[in-house]
């Protein structure tokens, strides 16, 4: 039975789309609608199997809908598996079965494409998390940053040196940037021009960078922390630029969108909008681009991104108004989350500041009744007194290389290899996300790809390794890293 009563159709180039039942009831489709070309048959789906969840996700939780890429071999059978989900839906993906494919009136194997809900627990953590549109950042880019915070004149002039010679060195922009967002100066322009030369060569030499997911890189046009709307304006039209000229690149759509969605809300909007058509895996940050421009956000601080100034009062511009509007209306689940975890984040944070604008409490509040009404478990509080998570601004997690993190490796499991596996000649390399805590211990792991037949040995043997625990600032942290089990057949 197909979840959330939906059924798989087949587009011409012979990939499937997920197509809602319009009874919205869970129904079993005997048969499936496809268009298929004169020589290809894709795969269809015979036996489909439901992920099992734990009592704790039977009830109160939320949905996600993640891409999979599914290899579907020419007997019909799942051979491996792309994309980000947990166990019990791998599990349950590779008990599916499909009518074989056929090419040229011969079964072949086909790759399909399917959109896969996963439900995460509903607490404050993970609801939080709606409104964090910054990402964890590789040592080397955490370790910039924490050099830039302590850095004085001179050493950022020979750095701006260095780079004369060296100009792909993102670790040094990045300490750059730190320097300028915290140092204190009596020249805020020579601060400004520093930022901005920075930021500029950028996005016209590296507009994929991780750091882009950096406050460092945002400017406030409209207020807040440097306030330069002169420096804005040009990175905007660089920007404008750059998307122009890649049109297809969801990330650079992506990057734009989030430098713009202050001063210019209504076109991060249509970008983000736009990103999110071209993704496999979009993020859902509709809900951040409405919460910011409903409450009046005017800038960010460059230290977390979180809001340091807005309007006295709730703006009341179309696209304001638009904003608050579709959040109050909207059933769309993450779209929700997200802007009422952005408007609460920034209500205390301006609360901090002594800014928050006149209309916040009746905002948040009908944000949270609509949730509520839609997630009763909800537990996000309109308080704007209240602490915003991780107030210490210490990172909780990191993100380390698989190939860094591997030295810290001081128990290793080697995994079985599986009979199956053997007798089909299947091998290759099983590839997860794994997140490891303070005590080094394998916490989470999520499947990225890999053979299926594969799979559920690798898991267990990466389930038992440990590492040396890591630390940041002298404080244990969790780490997010990459490890690849590898399955060679002997010839």
């Amino acid at each position: 039975m197909l979840p959330n009563g939906s059924r798989y159709a087949y587009n011409s180039s012979n990939r499937p789309m997920l197509v809602k039942n319009k009874l919205g009831l869970c129904a079993l489709f005997a048969a499936l609608t496809f268009v298929r070309a004169d020589d290809l048959t894709p795969p269809v789906p015979i036996h489909q199997v439901n992920p099992e969840w734990p009592a704790e996700l039977s009830k109160g939780y939320l949905e996600e809908v993640v891409h999979v890429d599914l290899t579907v071999d020419a007997d019909g059978i799942p051979y491996s598996l792309k994309g980000t989900v947990p166990d019990n839906v791998v599990m349950a993906l590779s008990k599916w079965r499909f009518q074989p494919g056929k090419k040229d009136g011969r079964a072949a194997a086909f790759s399909v494409s399917i959109r896969v809900p996963v439900r995460r627990t509903i607490n404050p953590d993970v609801e939080f998390t709606y409104g964090r549109r910054w990402t964890f950042f590789a040592k080397e880019l955490t370790d910039a940053f924490k050099s830039g915070a302590e850095l004085d004149a001179a050493g950022a002039a020979q750095i701006r040196q260095n780079l004369a010679a060296d100009p792909k060195n993102i670790n040094a922009r990045a300490t750059l940037l730190a320097y300028y967002a915290t140092a204190m100066s009596a020249n805020s322009e020579e601060l400004r021009k520093g930022r901005l030369e920075q930021i500029v060569w950028l996005v016209q030499n590296a507009p994929e960078s991780a750091l882009w997911a950096s406050p460092l890189v945002q400017i406030n046009a409209l207020g807040g922390p440097l306030q330069d709307s002169v420096g804005y304006a040009e990175v905007r039209d660089l920007w404008l630029q750059q998307v122009a000229s890649n049109p297809e690149n969801s990330n650079i759509l992506g990057r734009a969108a989030n430098f713009l969605k202050i001063a210019d809300p209504e076109k991060a909007l249509g970008l983000r909008i736009l990103a999110e058509s071209k993704s496999t895996t979009p993020p859902s940050s509709l809900g951040e681009n409405y919460g910011l421009a409903g409450l009046g956000v005017t800038g960010l601080d460059f230290k977390r991104g979180l809001a340091a100034t807005a309007a006295e009062k709730l703006p009341e511009t179309p696209f304001a108004q638009k904003a608050r509007s579709t959040l109050v209306s909207t059933s769309d689940v993450p779209l929700l989350l997200t802007g009422l975890a952005t408007v609460t984040i920034a209500g205390r944070a301006l609360a901090k500041a002594g800014r928050v604008p006149d209309g916040y409490a009746e905002f948040c509040e009908a944000l949270l009744a609509k949730a509520k009404q839609i997630q009763p478990a909800i537990t996000t509080s309109c308080d704007s007194a209240a602490a915003i998570p991780e107030e210490d601004n210490t990172a909780q997690r990191i993100r380390v290389g698989g190939n860094v993190q591997a030295a810290n490796l001081i128990t290793k499991v080697q995994p079985e290899y599986p009979a199956e596996a053997k007798s089909r000649h299947i091998q290759g390399t099983v590839e997860f996300t794994v997140i490891i805590d303070k005590q080094g211990k394998t916490t989470i792991l999520t499947l990225n790809s890999g053979p299926l037949a594969l799979y559920e040995s690798a898991r267990d043997a990466v389930r038992q390794w440990r590492y040396k625990p890591t630390s940041l600032n002298g404080r244990p942290v969790e780490v997010i890293t990459r490890i690849d089990v590898n399955f060679a057949l002997i010839r």
